[in-house]
């Protein structure tokens, strides 16, 4: 068991992890902040959120829009 761990460790510090920041993404929020109130609705405040999302300067998509996956 144990040279089985030491074995996963081993191949996890060998994988190359690549972490995706914010300034590289092609997108921009215009809200970044959302209070909720206990017992308030979810769903408006996720559609407030997804209505500030938008494509950063210098891309262009005339057909960008955010999907439900429902």
């Amino acid at each position: 068991m144990k040279k089985i761990l030491l074995f996963m460790v081993l191949f996890i510090g060998i994988l190359q992890v690549e972490s995706v920041y914010a300034e590289q993404s092609i997108f921009i929020w215009e809200i970044t902040e959302i209070e909720i109130e206990h017992g308030g609705d979810l769903g408006e405040a996720l559609e407030i959120i997804k209505r500030g999302i938008k494509l950063k300067e210098g891309y262009e998509d005339p057909g960008f829009l955010i999907e439900n996956d429902r």
